[in-house]
């Protein structure tokens, strides 16, 4: 076992040495070495001290202890990134560079916790009138004597942790101190004397560790290696290698010795808050001891999130620490509405609310203080909470359900509350361990939930809006201004700003993205104790994570202002939480005007100015969507993004949510980005224990759209009917040449109310999300199903046809794709034309007849399902119709297009297919000569999306009605395992699964290739069939082609897999051991050679579907095979990457 807890290490530790004579002949307690003096100091500290930079006083505590000089920077980077933050504490009491943990046995109060009487009941301000959280003692408010805006629900009150000279016996910085020899108050406020007892300490461990036989005694940190005690050391560099347990005994956390050895690999660079440069230099043969062991165990290394166990990523110390759902009054019937302390729900399955946020808490409270508080049912559950110390995390709700921590019933509704250890106000500062930890667990949750990492998708509980207006003064504001968003983001891998420059030169209507930096950003901040209780005083000369912004364009000019945060209409100030003028990193921003190097910006409904200097600008260039005002008045902003009366009509016994305007307009003349053009629009009904009371654990869908806007410190949403929506002008740097580079690929989306309605409705009308469906009766048409029994159907109909599409150049290829929800009876049936040169259109072809379902003869005597189905026969003069793709015939070219979907269902029906988008792919002929050569790699380093690896060979000879089986299936098994890579949000349901016979297992496979089979081609390889089947599972999906390995890169860093399309002879690519007339694969990453890491269905096993393949040669197949044909499925949430500027756009 790699791992021993680092607080029990050290009372052995201090058991072990005592009598003895410690290696530094340090006094024996660390009170009497509080008593020295200064000029006492042991010679081994005094070349720490006397070094001339930090990066030499590491090498100097090497020398001194033969602790090799990489390790202690490693360690102590991670406890606290090189900074001894001017003395203060660490939220877990620990100091210094290697956060030296003063607490002793038994442990402080702060460790211990706090039982904190108040309910944390602003967390569920916003619920409905009779949701059971608002009972009497949930309702109060703040925490009694808490201030007004108080940081956090929580109000737990605790004084600051220890900082006398009563430090705990036994605690890391009593036995540091006295190992080196120094006084303890010196360890605490030194930054080299902390390095050089940091460094004493962990060779004492590695001491120890030679002493249990758990190192190799030539790891000894000494050269006399016979004798394990004496007066007189001069310790050698043992390599890192050798210092695992010791590394391990410096952190509680279980993944920490994995960190350490990681930025050993990996290596890393910083400035520190004082101006010291300190480097760390990668070593790429460094083992990372938890991957070394992964690799003899598959499991070890994935995600747990079966059952109870925690859906957490491998990577963090989790536990399930589950959070009650219970009855107030065991004997209340199963319909009360007095339970707790959370709402069950299902957004992680297919027809639950989504999953569109990440909330970032502090507990203001210690770690133990708020897991009791979490575990109380007549309190307020939140999902995850993580521990400052070493990073632990505490798993409560599950993620499917919803957690009461946001104080916003709609942001309750769809997001996931994270609570970290510490105050929002904290002197002190938040761990290494903990950001570390949070953003693996982060991360993790984006990817799984489709979740973007973008700022306006993981915020802060500072950035919740009111619910009403009056509300928004009573939303909280942690986790404070002393939370690192840079370095978060960062660590979540979608660092702020991208790799762009932050720049000087900005000009009026440009969109800019605020990078504050952190250690070099210190900001005033006042109040900090009596805003957040247990804080302590602010911290003078601290990081912070914001700029502040003013109303006219000079540094003394009065602050901005933020009418809901102070609706008297005051000044905003330099108190701790008072956001009314902080923008921080990450947040978007639209110039008005610019004077000098201050910058107009519109902020809260009015003109604020940012200092941008050019000497340290805070700006990079950015795109958003912008809104103005539609009309000539003000556009009302709001704090939900709820369905309009009429959407509850359905369900009588749910009462209508007010919407209600807050304190915000967009006036007129004013621009703001947007964070969101897709907010879903819904309320979902939880009052009753058991979900049975009417209507409840209903989700109302509404068709109003919401925008999401950057207004002012927190998000809010605008009606997009009081609105109008401006595209981007161009990304950032574009020099404005249009020229088109490359092959002449493009692809044309049209996508809910916005884009379907650029095109032309006959008897349709918008519904949830935008979708069409039929309105009326329609026209009638009668079809008779040529795989079905004969009998003819009369369908009501609907048609949409999209704009005429200019393409500038003849298109030689075209596949169109579709995203339609078809409920058992009906279907879609999409069509695509060509104009010609001489203005001549081509007759519509039929790309497909689309029906999700396989239900052709229901039990009830209704309509069934068609046979989904491509149509042969279509040749004629202008083009060919091969399955899926339209073939110009030489000549006959097209420079134009149209698209067009007609919607049907039995005639006399209610229920009615609903189309979300459709996606027409168009290409100029691309030989194969076109290719040129592999594309250079583009990204910093190996990538690999997590997706399950399936075989289709495993299904050879299940359902042979279905081709035989699986060797005639890599298309529908390549889309399950992009589908899968997603979620189980994504994932086919168990319910439906149930009847598959699937043998050798993975049932989802034979699944989707019945549900995906092409009766006419007799196949499951129709592209944009597999396309809208992935659909059926919550995916956003269309065919393409992209033109190089190159730009697939650009997918999979953006955590999207492809399926990709293939031919080719066994010595074309003779790694894959096979040759092929057609194939589909997915490309899941990229190794640091740049060499595709490909999920290969056509594998014996499993095991074996994951393959390195030469990216000379993957390339070179994939483009002159297919040219590059590719199927791109992803979340709505997962956002595409941007095109390649100055060529056309094909995704």
């Amino acid at each position: 076992m790699r791992h021993v807890r680092r607080r029990t290490t050290a009372l052995i530790v201090t058991a072990t040495l005592a009598g003895t004579t410690a290696p530094f002949a340090a006094p024996s307690s660390a009170a009497s070495a509080a008593e020295e003096s200064s000029g006492d100091r042991d010679v081994a500290c005094a070349a720490v001290v006397a070094a001339g930079s930090l990066d030499e006083a590491f090498d100097a505590a090497a020398g001194s202890t033969g602790v090799p000089v990489n390790l202690l920077k490693a360690v102590s980077y991670l406890e606290s990134r090189w900074d001894q933050h001017g003395g203060r504490p660490s939220v877990d009491g620990g100091y210094g560079l290697f956060n030296l943990d003063a607490t002793g046995y038994p442990a402080s109060p702060l460790a211990r916790g706090n039982a904190a009487t108040d309910h944390r009941t602003a967390a569920r301000d916003g619920l409905p009138a009779d949701h059971p959280a608002t009972a009497p003692g949930l309702a109060a408010g703040n925490h009694a004597g808490a201030p007004a805006g108080a940081p956090h629900a929580a109000g737990i009150t605790l004084g600051e942790p220890s900082l006398g000279a009563d430090v705990g016996f036994g605690s890391e910085l009593a036995r540091a101190a006295s190992l080196a020899g120094v006084p303890v108050a010196e360890v605490k406020n030194d930054e080299r004397i902390n390095l050089c007892a940091g460094a004493a300490l962990l060779a004492s461990y590695q001491t120890q560790a030679v002493d249990d036989g758990v190192a190799a005694p030539e790891s000894l940190p000494r050269p006399e290696r016979e004798v394990h005690r004496t007066t007189q050391r001069s310790p050698a560099a043992a390599g890192a290698a050798e210092w695992e347990v010791a590394v391990s005994r410096m952190n509680d956390s279980e993944t920490f010795t994995d960190q350490v050895y990681e930025v050993l690999r990996s290596g890393v660079g910083e400035v520190t808050p004082d101006g010291e440069t300190v480097i760390l230099e990668g070593d790429p043969s460094v083992v990372v001891p938890g991957q070394e062991e992964a690799a003899g165990d598959p499991a070890s290394g994935g995600a747990v999130s079966s059952g109870v166990d925690p859906d957490c990523p491998g990577t963090v110390d989790c536990e399930w620490l589950p959070a009650p759902y219970e009855k107030h009054d065991p004997d209340a019937p199963g319909d009360t509405t007095a339970y707790g302390n959370h709402d069950q729900a299902e957004r992680t399955g297919a027809g639950g609310p989504s999953l569109d946020y990440i909330v970032i808490h502090d507990t203001e409270g210690s770690y133990q203080s708020s897991v009791n508080l979490v575990l109380d049912p007549e309190y307020l559950g939140w999902h995850y909470t993580i521990r400052s110390e070493d990073g632990h995390v505490a798993h409560h709700v599950d993620n499917g359900d919803i957690g009461w921590h946001a104080g916003n019933w709609y942001m309750n509704t769809h997001s996931i509350g994270i609570e970290h250890e510490g105050f929002a106000g904290t002197a002190g500062w938040y761990t290494e361990a903990m950001y570390r930890s949070s953003a693996e667990l982060v991360r993790y949750l984006a990817q799984r939930y489709g979740i973007p990492l973008d700022r306006a998708h993981v915020i802060g509980h500072d950035q919740i809006p009111g619910i009403l207006e009056g509300y928004t003064q009573n939303v909280h504001w942690d986790p404070g201004p002393y939370w690192d968003w840079d370095h978060y983001f960062e660590l979540l891998g979608a660092p702020i700003g991208g790799d762009r420059a932050a720049t000087a030169d900005v000009t009026p209507g440009d969109v800019v993205e605020v990078r504050t930096g952190y250690a070099d950003n210190p900001q005033e901040v006042t109040g900090c104790d009596q805003a957040s209780p247990g804080s302590g005083p602010c911290a003078d000369g601290a990081g912070t994570n914001f700029l502040y912004l003013h109303q006219e364009p000079t540094a003394d000019a009065p602050l901005a202002r933020d009418p809901g945060w102070k609706p008297d209409g005051a000044d905003g100030s330099t108190y701790a939480s008072d956001i009314s003028a902080r923008v921080q990193s990450g947040h978007k921003l639209v110039v008005d005007e610019v004077d000098g190097e201050w910058l107009g910006v519109w902020w809260a409904g009015a003109k604020a100015w940012l200092h941008n200097p050019a000497s340290r600008p805070v700006v990079v260039p950015t795109t958003a969507q912008t809104v103005t005002v539609a009309g000539d008045e003000p556009a009302p902003v709001y704090g939900r993004a709820y369905p309009e009366p009429e959407a509850y009509d359905p369900y009588p016994d749910v009462p209508v949510q007010t919407i209600g305007a807050l304190e915000y307009q967009i006036g007129v003349g004013q621009r703001y980005a947007v964070s969101d053009d897709d907010v879903v629009t819904d309320y979902y009904r939880a009052t009753t224990f058991d979900g049975t009371g009417p209507d409840d654990r209903t989700d109302v869908l509404g068709e109003t759209r919401y925008y999401q806007v950057w207004l002012a410190h927190r998000q809010f949403f605008v009606d997009a009917g009081d609105v109008e929506l401006h595209e981007p002008e161009g990304d950032p740097g574009d020099d404005g040449d249009d020229t088109d580079d490359g092959d002449r690929i493009t692809t044309t989306h049209w996508s809910g109310a916005r884009g379907l309605g650029e095109g032309t409705s006959e008897n349709l009308r918008h519904g949830r999300g935008g979708a069409l469906r039929i309105h009326d009766a329609g026209p009638v048409v009668e079809y008779t199903d040529p795989h079905g029994d004969g009998t003819p159907v009369k369908y009501e109909t609907g048609t949409w046809t999209s704009p005429v599409v200019e393409l500038g150049y003849p298109v030689d290829e075209s596949v169109t794709s579709w995203n339609a929800t078809t409920p058992t009876g009906t279907w879609v049936e999409v069509e695509f034309r060509g104009r010609k040169d001489d203005g001549e259109w081509t007759k519509w072809f039929v790309m497909g007849r689309w029906a999700s379902g396989t239900e052709f003869a229901p039990e009830n005597g209704s309509v069934g399902d068609i046979h989904r189905t491509s149509v042969d026969g279509q040749h004629d003069d202008d083009a060919y119709l091969f399955t899926d793709t339209y073939v110009a015939k030489t000549g006959h070219e097209p420079t134009a297009f149209q698209t067009r979907v007609t919607l049907y269902r039995p005639a006399g029906a209610t229920v009615t297919p609903r189309l979300s988008s459709v996606s027409t792919m168009a290409n100029e002929y691309l030989p194969d000569g076109r290719y040129e050569g592999t594309s250079e790699f583009t990204l910093e380093g190996a990538v690999e999306i997590d997706a399950p690896g399936y075989s289709q060979l495993t299904h050879i000879g299940e359902y042979p009605e279905f081709g035989g089986g699986g060797q005639v299936w890599c298309s529908p098994t390549s889309t399950t395992m992009v589908m899968y890579s997603y979620g189980r949000k994504h994932e086919v349901p168990e319910s439906l699964l149930e009847d598959i016979e699937a043998p050798a297992g993975d049932p989802q496979v034979a699944y989707a290739a019945i549900n995906s089979w092409d009766y006419a081609y007799e196949g499951a390889g129709n592209w944009p069939f597999n396309t809208a089947y992935a659909h059926r599972f919550g995916l956003e999906s269309f065919v393409t082609r992209l033109r190089s390995l190159a730009e697939a890169e650009k997918f999979v860093e953006a955590g999207i897999p492809l399926v990709v399309s293939v031919n080719f002879a066994e010595e074309e690519m003779p790694e894959a051991g096979y040759a092929t007339d057609g194939h589909l694969l997915t490309v899941v990453g990229f190794t640091e050679d740049g060499d595709p890491v490909v999920n290969d269905p056509n594998k014996e096993t499993n095991e074996q579907v994951r393959n390195v393949y030469t990216r000379e040669n993957f390339e070179r197949v994939w483009q002159t095979s297919t040219d590059g044909l590719t199927y791109v499925l992803h979340p709505r949430k997962v956002q595409l990457p941007p095109n390649i500027p100055g060529a056309t756009p094909n995704w």
